[in-house]
């Protein structure tokens, strides 16, 4: 017989909570390293895309102010609202208008002439891509046809130029002479102007229809665009002078690596000589020291330069600095192997089939027998 005299509850409760919490603080933690490397790797590809926008369009500047000359204020303007009127950014307009020009004038027209033409031509490519929903670049690239005259790619946008049209439309608007008696000149003309009557429809269809969805999207991604060169061009401006330095130290650098490279070649080449090793070790030398002047100058040029981070520029060269002073170690090393190549025990033939030279010690003192 058994007696129940009480019970005892044993209450045993994990606590999970401060695991939960060392959990989550890890998981934030690492959620937040993930998202600054994608936020950094993001604005990196953003300047890099702006700068690339900006190169492109100094680039298409330079053409604009070589062919055109003093109209070139006329085409900034133009460039400028092309946006709006034909759909065109403005990289995109410079550089059809500087193409046309360069065509224009290589036929002969004057620097005027080439003017009109290349802004009517560069005006109708936006045209023709609103009108078609072609790409910009496509219509560009139909519309040269007018100074290559070719007809396939004309085809696409329902114009026939073969020489039985051309010679029809200049007999019935004023030519007066059909194409076999014409100059390559006035045969542009009579091109430039046979495909202006067929692309009647066409003309102006982008302002028409500016405000459809398209072409809202269109003007959208092309001001994006020119924002976007405007950043990278201040960019290509803030690190220009960086950059031209950077360009000097690598030319030292690749001195010093030919410089090795024919040290290298005299110790252990096919010969097995040392006669060079002298003149290479002072190249070396020489090389390095230019890179520690380089290196050096870094920071010197970019304080010099009105730059907007004085404090940054001062850091930049007193690293600089510190980066010069191995190297001006490495030269005197270079100098001591010079000192110590110059040594007559180095002097060894070049030609191996003939023996070392030795050179004699120094006679010693017979010594006299000792007499008994």
């Amino acid at each position: 017989m058994s007696i129940i005299v009480g019970r005892v509850g044993l209450g045993v409760d994990l606590e999970s909570n401060p695991f939960d919490r060392q959990l989550n603080a890890l998981a934030k933690k690492a959620a937040s390293t993930l998202a600054a490397a994608f936020s950094v790797k993001k604005l990196a590809d953003f300047g890099k895309s702006c700068i690339e926008m900006g190169s492109d369009l100094a680039e298409v500047q330079n053409a604009v102010d070589v062919t055109f000359g003093k109209l070139t204020g006329k085409v900034d303007e133009f460039a400028k609202s092309a946006a709006m009127q034909f759909g065109l950014s403005e990289t995109m307009a410079k550089k059809y208008i500087g193409t046309f020009g360069s065509m224009a004038e290589a036929f002969g027209f004057s620097e005027k002439q080439a003017f009109e033409m290349s802004k009517t031509l560069t005006g109708l490519a936006g045209d023709v891509a609103s009108f078609y929903n072609i790409s910009q670049d496509e219509a560009y690239t139909k519309l040269k046809s007018v100074f290559s005259g070719e007809t396939e790619t004309l085809k696409d946008l329902g114009i026939v130029m073969t020489q039985s049209a051309l010679d029809a439309y200049a007999m019935a608007n004023g030519f007066g002479k059909v194409t076999k008696k014409m100059t390559e000149q006035e045969k542009v003309s009579l091109r430039y102007a046979f495909v202006q009557s067929q692309l009647t429809n066409a003309t102006g269809d982008f302002y028409r229809t500016q405000a459809s969805w398209a072409n809202q999207s269109r003007i959208l991604a092309l001001q994006t665009e020119s924002a976007m060169a405007a950043v990278g061009q201040g960019l290509i401006n803030l690190l220009r002078p960086a950059l031209v330095w950077v360009n000097a130290v690598m030319g030292k650098v690749v001195q010093l690596a030919n410089a090795f490279k024919e040290l290298t070649a005299s110790l252990f080449g096919s010969g097995g000589a040392l006669s060079g090793v002298t003149d290479t070790a002072k190249q070396l030398g020489n090389s390095m020291s230019g890179i520690g002047k380089s290196v050096a100058g870094i920071g010197d040029g970019l304080t010099t330069q009105r730059s907007p981070c004085p404090t940054w520029a001062e850091k930049l060269k007193r690293q600089a600095q510190r980066w010069a002073r191995p190297i001006k170690r490495s030269r005197r090393c270079a100098a001591n192997w010079r000192a110590l190549t110059r040594s007559p025990v180095w002097k060894i033939k070049a030609n191996p089939a003939e023996p070392a030279t030795r050179h004699p010690s120094p006679k010693r003192r017979k010594r006299r027998r000792m007499t008994p």
